[in-house]
């Protein structure tokens, strides 16, 4: 209405950002809007598989913050979703209050780390964990239904990791490209960052990566 056409169009994000990059990607597709390419780095397109991988596959690597986070991830299923108890039969019985009050602003990230754990295996207790093996339950079907990749894509991507990435399992970088060369979708580009690119590296050397490679495109009017 105001005249403005759309040329190139380009969607970039990073860590869980990345992830709601590829979910706003997978809209635009089905509403038939063009985008030119896009870009993720450090990307979690499957959080069953992150969940499962940072509790019952641990790695020196894996960054001391990961509980926090999957504290702020369950606190809000349970509250915007509804899911009375959800805390309670995920956490280990020590720790419900303080995540519980980390999320709800009463309590510091540094306390609420002295006061807990920095492994997810040692925070979660035990009946969770099995529940890895089956993935069953509604805290399950809610992670699977937030895969970000399975579906056959239009849009070039290229998806960005790193040999230093505290947060992004290593393996879960290739599952797009994987997935697109197996239904015969869109090109999809795994790019190493480098041996020494943690969780923030990546970040940068996609971004300066990103600038040039979409620079380079201009898709026909």
């Amino acid at each position: 209405r105001r005249g403005i056409e759309v040329t190139d169009f380009f969607v970039s994000g990073w860590s869980q950002g990345s992830w709601v990059t590829l979910q706003h990607l997978h809209n635009l597709e089905n509403r038939g809007v063009r985008v030119s390419a896009a870009g993720v780095a450090s990307a979690f397109p499957d959080f069953t598989l992150a969940v499962n991988r940072w509790m019952n596959n641990p790695q020196p690597i894996d960054a001391t913050y990961i509980p926090g986070c999957f504290t702020l991830q369950i606190c809000a299923m349970q509250a915007y979703l509804n899911m009375s108890g959800l805390v309670a039969s995920i956490v280990k019985p020590d720790y419900v209050k303080t995540a519980l009050a980390f999320y709800n602003g009463q309590m510091s990230w540094t306390d609420f780390h002295k006061q807990t754990t920095s492994k997810l295996p040692k925070f979660v207790n035990e009946d969770f964990r099995k529940s890895g093996y089956a993935c069953n339950t509604p805290f399950w079907h809610v992670l699977e239904a937030s895969s970000a990749y399975r579906w056959r894509m239009k849009t070039p991507l290229r998806d960005y990791w790193g040999g230093s990435d505290e947060v992004t399992p290593r393996y879960m970088a290739f599952l797009p490209e994987r997935t697109q060369a197996f239904v015969r979708g869109a090109y999809v580009q795994t790019v190493y960052s480098g041996d020494l690119a943690d969780h923030r590296g990546v970040f940068v050397f996609g971004l300066l990566d990103q600038k040039s490679w979409f620079g380079s495109i201009s898709l026909p009017v």
